[in-house]
């Protein structure tokens, strides 16, 4: 399966040195796992699935979804809408998604997991409704 090369490709704990310091280890409930927040989207963009509410049914039902995000079968999925909190308090303003999803291709790349990587860089394109949106172009390869 393809989630399980891309995972045994990259190694995840990169994420927790970039968010360290968006994260605070002794006060409040505990929050969504990093790498758990970065994989949810890499689901939705690699299998082309439209809406993270969709992404959040898929996960749902889908085993090979839920071993990629470390989910045993009665553990619950967290609500589409944890996602969008979770990236407007963590991420807004800031770069970290763009190294996260970069370095992912990199390694992508390195592992000849896809053969080709198109990130359109410099400034995000914004839409008519004043967000900001990013291209990320993968071309899989049947390696493995």
């Amino acid at each position: 399966h393809l989630l399980r090369l891309i995972d045994q490709a990259i190694d995840w704990s990169f994420i927790y040195d970039l968010v360290i310091d968006k994260y605070s280890a002794d006060n409040g409930r505990p929050s969504m796992d990093p790498v758990m927040l970065i994989k949810i989207p890499f689901i939705q963009y690699l299998y082309g699935i439209r809406s993270m509410r969709q992404t959040v049914k898929e996960i749902e039902v889908n085993v090979a979804y839920r071993w990629f995000l470390g989910l045993e079968m009665m553990d619950k999925v967290p609500h589409f809408s944890t996602f969008g909190k979770n990236y407007t308090r963590r991420f807004k303003d800031t770069d970290l998604f763009e190294q996260i999803f970069s370095r992912i291709l990199q390694e992508c790349y390195k592992y000849r997991l896809c053969t080709s990587v198109w990130l359109w860089s410099g400034n995000p394109r914004h839409t008519g409704s004043g967000k900001r949106t990013y291209c990320f172009y993968i071309i899989l390869t049947d390696n493995g």
